[in-house]
């Protein structure tokens, strides 16, 4: 049969037995897409793989998810029912044992990015190996279908530790937008210890909105508050423009996490959200909170700073980037009023261009 066309295939295989009684249990049947059909082309497009109901090494995964046929014949994923799992913690995962040196590779469905703007694909994975050194790594390939062109790395490889900890990668994919691909999730286990695996879950593919604000600035300035998610709903290391937002209730953990060079003071901001109140050059960032910019300082009006970290008074002095450049402090989100509270900003201190500014980011009280 031709399956080289676009659109789905459904195969049937029968087994007859002489003097079978119930024929009606003789035929199964799988339909799957065709070879160059069957594209995503709506997003959010989220793969949980809670559909697989077999396990084991080449078990099916779900329909448009298959092992790479150029891999070697026992390099291969398996599934975790009832196991590790990201969503829910009782659903399923697919994984790669380090049982034996191999690579292993999954080939997603076809995605259709003719029509997206911001690209990005998502995935939580985890590393059973409680050593640093060797381990696994996983990686997110990109498959040109118009070409057959394989580009690896596009996103990692990435270690994944500490181990026993779900994390969550993003990965760009604007380089590819206008374009047909397929992504393939692969796993290096060849140095890794006996026993020890990676599993993969909640594969995501978002076409999302761009925000006006600040992005998260890598070694200089980042900032949120308890799990604070980008205007297309990310995380904070994809390093979407702002403004961000977090969550807090009264009586449960207020969170404040900041990233940036390492031994510096914090001055945590608050005013009315403006994106690009004020922009500043060499890299420093835009302020997105406040009113007109002061002609002679050229900072804007009605900011309040809530933490200083270049004072000795008070809470101020937890407000520093510790060694490794990162400060996490703690408090219980007060009885507030319920609602937007306001927008906060976290200026850092470096040794490049003086101070950096971070994403803002809109807490709201529930």
């Amino acid at each position: 049969a031709d399956m080289t066309g676009s659109g789905t295939r459904t195969i049937d295989v029968t087994v007859t037995l002489v003097g079978d009684l119930q024929p009606i249990n003789d035929t199964r049947n799988r339909t799957f897409g065709g070879s160059t059909g069957h594209y995503i082309t709506e997003f959010p497009n989220l793969e949980t793989f809670d559909s697989i109901v077999s396990v084991g090494s080449g078990a099916d995964g779900p329909i448009t998810w298959e092992q790479d046929p150029t891999d070697p014949l026992f390099n291969q994923w398996f599934y975790s029912i009832g196991g590790i799992d990201h969503t829910t913690g009782s659903g399923v995962s697919a994984y790669v044992p380090a049982s034996a040196p191999q690579y292993a590779s999954l080939l997603g469905p076809f995605v259709d990015l003719t029509m997206n703007n911001n690209p990005r694909l998502d995935f939580w994975s985890q590393n059973t190996n409680g050593s640093p050194m060797p381990s696994n790594t996983i990686s997110l390939d990109i498959v040109l279908l118009t070409s057959g062109t394989v580009i690896t790395d596009v996103g990692g490889p990435f270690l994944d530790l500490p181990a026993l900890t779900w994390r969550n990668h993003g990965v760009d994919l604007n380089a590819f937008a206008g374009q047909l691909i397929q992504p393939r999730i692969r796993v290096d286990s060849s140095f890794a210890l006996t026993g020890s695996a990676i599993f993969l879950d909640d594969v995501r593919i978002t076409d999302h909105p761009i925000g006006p604000g600040q992005a998260p600035q890598p070694g200089q300035a980042m900032f949120e508050i308890n799990t604070s998610v980008s205007p297309g709903g990310l995380a904070l290391s994809f390093l979407e423009t702002g403004p961000y937002s977090a969550i807090a209730i009264p009586g449960s953990p207020l969170d404040f996490r900041f990233e940036g060079e390492a031994d510096q003071p914090i001055i945590v901001l608050f005013g009315n959200y403006n994106p690009a109140a004020a922009t500043y050059p060499n890299n420093i960032g835009q302020m997105d909170i406040g009113g007109t910019p002061s002609p002679l300082t050229g900072i804007p009006s009605g900011l309040t700073a809530l933490f200083d970290g270049t004072s000795l008074l008070g809470l101020n002095p937890l407000f520093r980037t510790d060694l490794q450049g990162e400060s996490l402090i703690h408090f219980i989100t007060p009885p507030l009023p319920l609602g937007l509270l306001t927008t906060f900003q976290a200026a850092i201190y470096n040794t490049t261009t003086g101070i950096a500014l971070s994403n803002a980011v809109q807490l709201e009280i529930q």
